[in-house]
This record gives C-alpha cells, sequence and structure tokens, in this order.
C-alpha cells in the first residue's frame, strides 16, 4: 500500500477501536466518510458506477446494524470493510506495478536490440575502443550472448579483453581490486600482497553489502567485513553509503582495471555492486571462495557471472573438466591454477594455540583435543539443504560443556546460519541465536569464531565435525580427520562425490555416532582413513606438485604475463 492508503486504513481502524471501547457511540459513526473512502477504494476506472453503488450499500446496512444498537455487529462489519479495503489497494497497486514491470521489460528488450546491434557492428568494423569500453558495461556481452550466440559472444568477449589488455599495458599504474562481502570469503592474503608489492599495482579492497539473510545481518556483515580489513591495515573501500543510504558508482570510488572476485552469485548484489552493471573497461577475475563439492552444478559452473569473467583460476583439474562439461561456453575463460586460499595452508605459519583454543585452569593442553564444529547454514528446508544444526546443536554444546578436561573447541559458523536459523524457526529470533553464541563463548573450553580467515585454527586443531561444504576439501590439507554430517538431501557435484568416499560419515541427527567418532578416532587416534585422504589429496589438491609453485604465484605471474604481451590473449 501507499503512504496515503496505510493512512487510510489506520484511521479506519481507530474508529473501529473506538466504537469497540465506547470512546465513540455508534450513532456518531462518520458513515458518509465510510462510504466516500470505500468508494476510492472500490473504484474501478471502468466501472465507477459499480463502486458507487456497492459503496452506498455497505453503508447503508452499517447504519442499518447502528440503528439498532448491534456494536459488535458493526465493529465485525467495519474490520471486514478494512479487509475489503486492504485487498483493493494491494490487488491495485500491484497491477500497476506489473504493469510499470511489462513497460519496462518491453522498453529494456528494445534497448538490447539496439545495444546487441551497436556491439556487432563496432565488432565487425573493429572499432570498439577505450571510449568504447567506458560506456558500455557487461550487459553489453550479456546482451550478445542472448540475442546471437556462444561463438559469437566468445569472439566479442575476447576483443573486449584484448583491447582493455593494450590500454593496461600502457598504463603505468594498474588499478586493482579485490571485491568482497564477507572477512569469512577472504582467501587471496598472498596473492593480494604480490601484487601490493609491486609499484606498478595500485591495490585496495571494496566491499559492498550482500542481500542474503535479514537487514541486520545484511548491514552488520558489511560493516563487520570493512573493519575487519581497516583494523588489519588494508586499504578498503565500501561500495554503500549507509548515512544516505546508496550505492556508491565505480567512478566515485575509483575505476580499477581488475576486479577479482570471490562470491559469483551476482543477482544478491544490487545496481553498481552487480557484475552486469560493471563497465566493460574492467577485467573481471574469479577465484572461488570455497573448493567446489556441492551438486548444483548450474551454481557453480554456470551463472551468467561465470560468462562474464575474463578468467576463472579454478581449484583442481577435475574443476576445469566440470566447467567444460557443464558451463555453456564450456571451460575457455578457466584456468588451472590450484586454490589460492590453500598456500596458507601449505605454507603453515608459527602456531599460536593460547589465542585460538581455551584451555581450563590446571588443565595440561598436551592432553586436550582441538576440535572444531562448523555447521552449514541450510538446515531443514533450506535451499541445499546440507544443514543438520538444527538436530544436534544442543547435544555437541553439552558434550563440550561436560568434557572440559579432554576437549577444546572452537564453534565455527556459516556466515548465514544466523539468518538460516531464524528463518527456518529454529530460533525465534537473531537474539535467542545470539544466547546461543554467549553459552559456547561462557564455557571454559569453548570459543565461537564467526569470521576471518581460519588458517591458524584448522593448524591447530586435532579435527573436525561438520556439514559445512567447502571446508570438506579445505580440511584436507591438513591431514587430519573430520566427520562430515550427513544428509538423504546431500548432493555432490564430481569433484564431491570423489571426495566423501575418503571420510568419515555419519546421519547429521546421529549424536552416538558423534561421540564415537571423537572418542575413538580423534582420542585414541584409531584414524583407519587417513592413507585413503592422502591418495585423494595427492591426486587432486596438490597443485603445488602439479604446477612447481602455489596458486598465488602462479595466478600473479599469469596475469602479469597477460599484461605485458604483445596483445595476444590466451
Amino acid at each position: 500500500m501507499t503512504e496515503e492508503q496505510k493512512q487510510i486504513v489506520d484511521t479506519m481502524k481507530e474508529i473501529s477501536e473506538m466504537i469497540e471501547s465506547d470512546q465513540l457511540p455508534i450513532n456518531q459513526c462518520p458513515f458518509s466518510d465510510l462510504r466516500t473512502v470505500y468508494y476510492c477504494a472500490l473504484c474501478y476506472p471502468n466501472d465507477i458506477t459499480r463502486a458507487e453503488s456497492m459503496a452506498a450499500d455497505y453503508c447503508k446496512l452499517l447504519q442499518t446494524v447502528a440503528s439498532m444498537g448491534a456494536k459488535e455487529e458493526l465493529c465485525q462489519m467495519l474490520k471486514l470493510m478494512i479487509k475489503s479495503m486492504e485487498y483493493e489497494y494491494e490487488k491495485r497497486n500491484y497491477y500497476e506495478e506489473q504493469n510499470i514491470l511489462l513497460k519496462k521489460r518491453l522498453e529494456d528488450e528494445k534497448n538490447n536490440h539496439s545495444i546487441y546491434d551497436e556491439i556487432v557492428e563496432y565488432y565487425k568494423a573493429d572499432r570498439i575502443n577505450e571510449k568504447f569500453l567506458n560506456e558500455h558495461t557487461y550487459q553489453s556481452l550479456i546482451c550478445v550472448k542472448e540475442k546471437g550466440n556462444i561463438d559469437l559472444f566468445k569472439k566479442i568477449s575476447s576483443e573486449v579483453y584484448r583491447k582493455k589488455l593494450e590500454q593496461l599495458k600502457e598504463k603505468k599504474v594498474k588499478k586493482i581490486v579485490f571485491f568482497l562481502k564477507d572477512s569469512a570469503e577472504w582467501s587471496c592474503e598472498e596473492l593480494y600482497q604480490k601484487f601490493s608489492q609491486t609499484a606498478e599495482y595500485d591495490v585496495s579492497i571494496v566491499v559492498a553489502p550482500f542481500y542474503a539473510g535479514t537487514d541486520k545481518t545484511i548491514q552488520d556483515t558489511y560493516m563487520d567485513t570493512i573493519k575487519y580489513f581497516e583494523k588489519r591495515n588494508f586499504r578498503t573501500i565500501g561500495m554503500y553509503d549507509i548515512y544516505q543510504n546508496r550505492f556508491k558508482s565505480w567512478k566515485e570510488i575509483g575505476v580499477p582495471d581488475i576486479v577479482f572476485h570471490l562470491n559469483p552469485h551476482y543477482t544478491a548484489f544490487r545496481e553498481s555492486s552487480d557484475i552486469c552493471n560493471f563497465p566493460l573497461s574492467i577485467l573481471n577475475v574469479y577465484i572461488p571462495y570455497g573448493i567446489m563439492t556441492y551438486g548444483n552444478v548450474e551454481q557453480q559452473f554456470n551463472q551468467l557471472s561465470h560468462m562474464l569473467y575474463w578468467k576463472i583460476f579454478c581449484e583442481t583439474p577435475l574443476h576445469k573438466s566440470m566447467a567444460l562439461k557443464y558451463a555453456d561456453i564450456g571451460d575457455y575463460n578457466v584456468i588451472y591454477s590450484g586454490y589460492v586460499k590453500m598456500d596458507s595452508f601449505l605454507n603453515l605459519h608459527t602456531k599460536n594455540e593460547r589465542k585460538i583454543w581455551k584451555i581450563p585452569s590446571g588443565v595440561d593442553s598436551k592432553n586436550i583435543k582441538k576440535i572444531i564444529y562448523a555447521p552449514h547454514w541450510s538446515v531443514k528446508d533450506a535451499f541445499t539443504g546440507f544443514g543438520n544444526f538444527d538436530k544436534i546443536y544442543m547435544q555437541i554444546y553439552e558434550y563440550a560443556k561436560n568434557n572440559t578436561k579432554t576437549t577444546s573447541w572452537v564453534f565455527r559458523p556459516h556466515p548465514m546460519l544466523r539468518a538460516g536459523v531464524v528463518q527456518q524457526g529454529v530460533f525465534k529470533s537473531e537474539e535467542e541465536y545470539d544466547n546461543y553464541l554467549k553459552m559456547w563463548n561462557q564455557l571454559p573450553n569453548a570459543q565461537v569464531i564467526e569470521s576471518g580467515m581460519y588458517v591458524d585454527i584448522f593448524e591447530t586443531s586435532d579435527a573436525m565435525i561438520l556439514d559445512s561444504v567447502s571446508f570438506l576439501a579445505e580440511y584436507l590439507y591438513m591431514h587430519k580427520p573430520m566427520l562430515f554430517l550427513a544428509r538423504d538431501r546431500n548432493t555432490f557435484n564430481d569433484f564431491g562425490k570423489e571426495l566423501v568416499k575418503v571420510l568419515y560419515k555419519v546421519d547429521g541427527g546421529d549424536f552416538d555416532g558423534i561421540r564415537r567418532f571423537i572418542e575413538t578416532v580423534v582420542m585414541k587416534k584409531q584414524d583407519t582413513m587417513q592413507k585413503q585422504r592422502d591418495n585423494f589429496f595427492e591426486e587432486y589438491l596438490n597443485y603445488e606438485k602439479r604446477n612447481g609453485m602455489l596458486a598465488s604465484q602462479y595466478v600473479y605471474q599469469y596475469i602479469d604475463k597477460q599484461i605485458h604481451k604483445q596483445g595476444e590473449n590466451e
């Protein structure tokens, strides 16, 4: 409803409440005014007479009921009248919105045809230049894909990238941005440093809100992410102005030459932060925020964003094969580099257990097993359906509480768990969920770590219990046991199907199975699947051995080489 319509409805409700509480005698009810507002609500553009008649008849009936002194019946009829008005207002607004949307779609369709004709004409005439790249967005390439064909899309995309690379070769300083929505998905520490250490590159981090979850979660995540990087002295730019409630344009924050994307779900970004609205003068690079195991291959390999990336640096040779198999454009833009985030795991830092793991007073840390509990957000009927948190969250907490002398815990929830458990009714509110986190933090042998990198957590742990999808492969770099909490809704891609064969598994609601894993595999060190995990690691995950270098070095060298080549584009 519009604000005006809402005010009318609120006034009607106030009249009804006043009559019900005897503040307004029923014989003083403003029937003529009620008739007018009801007529306005019913007023059909092509049937004004009918609206007048219905409003008059209903108000006459109200007057009759009032003359009989039937206050309760009058109030009931007023409430029905209010409901009818609300329905008419909402229906009218809906059709008006649909009409506007339809007109916009028709206009967009005309514009898209025009954009398509223009970009094809420019391509054929070899007129794609700096001015063209600055004035057009990636929506132009989308039009080519939708109105043309895949071959033409590839040819024009390649020409756009080639022209941009030619420009970059001549620029003294290249502006590079790492674009992300959450510190939890930060994976490019080493890569960021490599570009930062070269005077030729000007590097920064741009944070944009990601529209998944409640308004509070969205805003909190956005602000917390900015604070996280600012605190660590990264040059950090927020793309959203919370004071003016608007997105900043790329021109305002400085148009970059290359943007590293860590999240492909472009539909949850808005306005200038949506890749479709990026200018063509930006080369987009995608580094997956996790090692993809989930079975929805469309989301992982064939979103529109995947087609708009200049390059995708993938995790394993099998992921490149899956791109060829599942993406509309195949593996045309996919490069096997290994997983950049795992560089930190292959080049481990000095352990600092005491900062991470809470050890109760008087307990020898050598006798403590350090366990990560990492639940996924997709509980109950939520999309993907990996989460089992709703079945066991109190049992795991109670186990930690009752085993303070033998276990220490880090509770590492998925960033979207807060929204997921509220939306699915596991908790009534975010405040109730926060109280659960407080319970963990109050234990002498546990703490909650919701965001930031987790290299040190993994490195200093002894085991992990999880249904969080991306951690499944990442924790294999630790060569330590993990327990996957399975669910009948689990689906995996080609890589994931091979991965789960080398993991300990129990049903996500089977706490006895969880207890057996802790007490047998972790406590007694009876890790019978270690050899299988190690063999899997060597076959799929040891990219340093296969490429002869770490992934961040590979990506840096590849991009640097592309920029400095004589206009060629692989």
